[in-house]
C-alpha cells in the first residue's frame, strides 16, 4: 500500500468559528458517545466569544428540561447476581473492581442496572465475554429482568453513565496477595 502524508494545522476553536461558512452544520466528537452537532445559529453566536456562548447555553437549557435520575446503589441490592458475577470476575486479573447499580429516569419507570468496573488491561475478547456474561445473567435474573448497561472501566469518562458510580460502593474488588514475611 502507498502511504499519503496528509497536512495538518493545529487551529482553536475560537479561530476556526470564523472560517466556518454560514450555512454549515459542525459536528464535534463524531462517532463518539458524547459530542455536539453545532447548527449554523450556534456557530453565529459563539462568534459573539463569552457572552455568544452564555446566551446560546442559556437557550439550550431552556429547550432541555432537566431529567433527573435517582441511582441506588444499595449494598442490598442484586445480592445474588453479584456473587455469581464475582465468581466469573475472579478468573480476570486485570479487573480491579466491579460495581452493579440501578438507575431510573423516571419514576414511572422501571430501573434500569447498570454494571460498572475498573480494569487494568482487558483484552477485548475479555470484555466483550465479560459484557455478554454479565447482560445475559441480569436480562434473566428475577432481580434484574433486564440486561444490565455495560461500563468497561469507569475511570475513563467516554461513557456519561460513569459518573453515576462515583458515590457507589464496589462488590468485587480484587483480592491482593501479601507479600510474604522474612523470618528473622
Amino acid at each position: 500500500t502507498q502511504q499519503q502524508e496528509i497536512e495538518a494545522i493545529a487551529k482553536s476553536f475560537k479561530s476556526l468559528v470564523w472560517i466556518i461558512g454560514e450555512e454549515i452544520w459542525v459536528h464535534l466528537n463524531p462517532g463518539q458517545e458524547v459530542g455536539k452537532e453545532f447548527s449554523p445559529w450556534e456557530i453565529e453566536s459563539l462568534k459573539d466569544g463569552r457572552e455568544g456562548v452564555d446566551d446560546l447555553v442559556a437557550e439550550l437549557m431552556s429547550e432541555h428540561q432537566a431529567i433527573e435520575i435517582e441511582v441506588d446503589s444499595g449494598s442490598s441490592q442484586f445480592a445474588g447476581l453479584k456473587k455469581k458475577i464475582a465468581t466469573i470476575l475472579e478468573a480476570y486479573p486485570e479487573v480491579t473492581e466491579a460495581f452493579l447499580i440501578s438507575f431510573k429516569k423516571d419514576e414511572a419507570d422501571d430501573p434500569i442496572p447498570l454494571f460498572g468496573m475498573r480494569q487494568n488491561g482487558l483484552s477485548d475478547k475479555a470484555l466483550k465475554t465479560i459484557e455478554q456474561e454479565v447482560r445475559t445473567m441480569t436480562e434473566f435474573s428475577a432481580e434484574a429482568q433486564m440486561p444490565a448497561e455495560f461500563i468497561s472501566n469507569i475511570d475513563k469518562r467516554t461513557n456519561p453513565h460513569a459518573v453515576l458510580f462515583d458515590d457507589a460502593t464496589p462488590f468485587y474488588i480484587k483480592q491482593q496477595s501479601l507479600p510474604e514475611r522474612e523470618e528473622k
